[in-house]
C-alpha cells in the first residue's frame, strides 16, 4: 500500500491542499483512560459480586410470595413470563459494555504500537503503514504472529495476551448467574383429606350419610376401574400397599408440592376360601362372620329352575359385613364365587370348600347405586375371604410434582388423626364393595348357547381371574391361585384408597356439589419462584479471567501514561510525522508517486 492510499483510506475526503503545517497530534487526558479502566472494574466485579452473593445464599428471589388469607392458607408466586430471556439479555448487554470499555485501552495500544519507535525516514514511515497490523481493523491473528516479533513492544503482547482474554470472559461471564425456577420451602399449614370415618347404622333414616357413603363407593370404583381396568393413573403416583391422605382441592392457582404430617396405613392382604354356611334366613357366615345374604336364595328341587329369570350361570359377587355396631365393623372383605365343578361351567369351582344345595343358589344384583333385575343361579358356592394386616403410623408424606409421586414416611410417632380406627374398618371393608359389584356392559352374556347367564365385571376378571375372558363363550374358567390373588388385593385397594383420600364427602339433597372433609396440618411446602442462580464452573473461571486481565490494563494504562509521544494510527498524526521529518505534506505524496 502506498503513502497516498494511506492517506486516502484513512480519509477519503483528504485533499494535499488541506494539510496544515501546524498539525498535532490529539493527545487524550490520562483521566479518561482512568475512568474507562474504573468502569471496566466496577461493571465486571459488580456482577462477579452479585454472583459470589447468589453463590453463598443459594440464590436470590426476583419475586415475593405472599399468603391469601382468603383462601386458607395458600401460598402464591407471582413469575414474569420470559424473564429468563430477559436476564439473557441483561447479562450480554452487561459484560458488552464492560468488555467494550476495557477493549477500548486495549486497542488504543494496539493502533498506538506503529509510533511506539523513532521514525527516521519516509521510507520507514511507508513501511509502518503498509503493516496492516497497527490498523483498528487488524485480525487476531495478524496481532498474535506480530507479537512474536522482537520489534512489538511489551505493551502490545500484554494488550494480545487481554485481548484474548478479553475474548474468553465475554464466553464464560455471563453463564455465571442463570435466572431458574428454584424451589424455596415454606412452613405453612395444609388443609388434607380426613377419611369416611362414619355410615348410617340406624337403618338408613340419615339420608346424608347414606349419600356420602354411596358417593365414596362410587368414586372408588371409578378409580379402581381407570388405573387397575384401564391401567391409567389417577392422581399421584402412589407406593403399593401404603395409604395416606391428599392435600384437597382448593381455589388455588398453586398445586401443592412439598412435605407434610398425615396417618399412613401399610397392609399386606391374604386370602382363604371358606365353605358359606346359610344357617339364618338373609345371613351368611363365613370367616367368622356374619354377612348379608339377602340377595341370595336357596332353591329346592321342586323349584321351576327353567324360569328364564333363573338361568343357571357364574358370578363373583361382594358380601357386606353385619355388624352389630360401627366400633365392631373389622377391616375384612369378602366375595361369593357361584358357578360348578366342571368345563360346563363359566367359573370351575372344583377343588375348593363349596357349598352344595343339591339344587341351586340364586344371586340377585348387590349393585347399591344401579340396581337392575339380573339374577344367576348356579349349583355350586364358596366364598373368598381376605384380610390385610395392618400397620398404623404417623408419619410424613412427600409429594413431588416433577413425577407427580407421593411418598411415604412413616415415623412411628404419634398418630396424627385424619385416619381413625372406624376409617380404616370402613376402607378394608367396603373400599372394593363396589368396583366388584357394578355391572358391565358384557354381564349379561350368554354362555356358549347353554343358557348360563354370567355376572363377572372387568375388575373382578382382573382381580380374581387374571388374564381377559369372553364370558359369552368361557368355561371351565378358574380363579387364580391365592398369592396371586392377594398381590392383586394389594395393587387394587392402593387404588381403591385414593378415592377416600381427600375426604369426599356429599354435600347433601341432589345437589352435584362435594364438599371435602379435611384437618389443616403442619406442611413444608415448595414454592417455585424465579431467582438468580450461580453456576461456579463459569464463575469461578470468570474471576480468574478477570483476575489475569486487570493487571494487565493497569499495565497498559500506566504504559500510556508514560509514553504520552505513542499516537494511534490515524491520519492527522501520520501527517505530523511527516511533518518532523521536515518533508512537506504535498512532497511527501508527490515522492510516493
Amino acid at each position: 500500500m502506498s503513502l497516498r492510499e494511506t492517506f486516502h483510506t484513512l480519509m477519503p475526503l483528504h485533499t494535499p491542499s488541506k494539510a496544515s503545517s501546524n498539525l498535532a497530534p490529539e493527545r487524550k487526558s490520562p483521566l479518561f483512560g482512568f475512568l474507562r479502566l474504573a468502569a471496566f472494574c466496577i461493571l465486571e466485579g459488580g456482577f462477579f459480586a452479585l454472583a459470589l452473593v447468589c453463590q453463598r445464599k443459594g440464590s436470590i428471589p426476583l419475586q415475593f410470595s405472599v399468603k391469601n388469607q382468603a383462601e386458607n392458607s395458600t401460598i402464591h408466586t407471582f413469575l414474569s413470563d420470559g424473564f429468563a430471556g430477559k436476564w439473557t439479555i441483561l447479562s450480554n448487554a452487561w459484560h458488552l459494555l464492560a468488555i467494550s470499555l476495557g477493549g477500548s485501552i486495549i486497542l488504543e495500544t494496539f493502533v498506538k504500537e506503529w509510533s511506539s519507535r523513532d521514525i527516521v525516514s519516509l521510507q520507514d514511515l511507508k513501511e509502518r503503514c503498509n503493516d496492516k497490523v497497527f490498523s483498528p481493523l487488524a485480525s487476531h491473528q495478524h496481532r498474535l504472529l506480530y507479537s512474536y516479533h522482537n520489534r512489538a513492544t511489551i505493551s502490545f503482547r500484554f494488550a494480545c495476551l487481554a485481548s484474548l482474554g478479553m475474548i474468553a470472559l465475554k464466553a464464560v461471564a455471563p453463564g455465571s448467574i442463570s435466572s431458574e425456577d428454584v424451589p424455596y420451602q415454606v412452613q405453612q399449614g395444609l388443609p388434607i383429606g380426613v377419611f369416611l370415618h362414619d355410615f348410617p347404622d340406624d337403618d338408613g333414616s340419615n339420608s346424608m350419610k347414606l349419600s356420602t357413603l354411596l358417593l365414596s363407593l362410587d368414586r372408588s370404583a371409578l378409580i379402581v376401574r381407570t388405573e387397575q381396568v384401564e391401567m391409567q393413573v389417577y392422581g399421584y403416583h402412589v407406593p403399593s400397599q401404603s395409604v395416606a391422605a391428599w392435600p384437597v382441592p382448593s381455589n388455588s392457582s398453586i398445586e401443592f408440592e412439598g412435605r407434610y404430617d398425615s396417618d399412613i396405613i401399610n397392609f399386606k392382604y391374604a386370602c382363604h376360601w371358606e365353605q358359606p354356611q346359610f344357617n339364618e334366613p338373609g345371613i351368611i357366615s363365613a370367616g367368622g362372620l356374619q354377612w348379608d345374604g339377602t340377595i341370595f336364595q336357596l332353591l329346592n328341587s321342586s323349584a321351576p329352575v327353567s324360569d328364564s329369570n333363573h338361568n343357571d350361570g357364574s358370578a363373583i359377587l361382594p358380601l357386606l359385613q353385619v355388624p352389630d355396631s360401627l366400633s365392631t365393623l373389622l377391616s375384612i372383605s369378602a366375595y361369593m364365587f357361584l358357578g360348578g365343578n366342571d368345563n360346563t361351567s363359566a367359573i370351575d369351582l372344583s377343588g375348593l370348600p363349596v357349598f352344595q344345595n343339591g339344587s341351586k343358589i340364586s344371586a340377585s344384583t348387590p349393585d347399591l347405586l344401579h340396581p337392575d333385575e339380573i339374577t344367576v343361579t348356579a349349583r355350586l358356592a364358596t366364598v373368598l375371604v381376605c384380610q390385610p394386616q395392618l400397620w398404623r403410623f404417623g408419619g410424613s408424606v412427600k409429594i413431588d410434582l416433577i413425577d407427580n409421586s407421593l411418598s411415604t414416611f412413616p415415623r412411628g410417632e404419634e398418630e396424627i388423626g385424619n385416619i381413625s380406627d372406624e376409617a380404616v374398618n370402613i376402607l378394608f371393608s367396603l373400599a372394593l364393595y363396589q368396583s366388584i359389584a357394578q355391572a358391565d356392559p358384557i354381564a349379561e352374556g350368554q354362555s356358549d348357547g347353554n343358557g348360563d347367564r354370567v355376572r363377572v365385571n372387568f375388575a373382578a376378571t382382573k382381580l380374581f381371574i387374571g388374564d381377559p375372558v369372553d364370558w359369552s363363550n368361557a368355561n371351565g374358567t378358574k380363579p387364580l391361585d391365592l398369592d396371586k390373588i392377594a398381590s392383586n388385593m394389594n395393587e387394587f385397594m392402593t387404588s381403591a384408597a385414593k378415592g377416600l383420600a381427600q375426604g369426599y364427602r356429599a354435600a347433601g339433597g341432589d345437589t352435584s356439589e362435594a364438599k371435602y372433609e379435611n384437618r389443616t396440618v403442619p406442611a413444608q411446602w415448595s414454592i417455585y419462584q424465579m431467582q438468580l442462580v450461580a453456576n461456579r464452573l463459569p464463575l469461578f473461571g470468570g474471576i480468574a479471567l478477570f483476575a489475569l486481565i486487570i493487571p494487565l490494563l493497569v499495565a497498559l494504562h500506566m504504559s500510556a501514561i508514560h509514553h504520552p509521544d505513542r499516537m494511534t494510527f490515524e491520519l492527522t498524526n501520520i501527517l505530523h510525522v511527516v511533518e518532523g521529518l521536515g518533508i512537506n505534506a504535498s512532497d511527501a505524496l508527490l515522492k510516493d508517486n
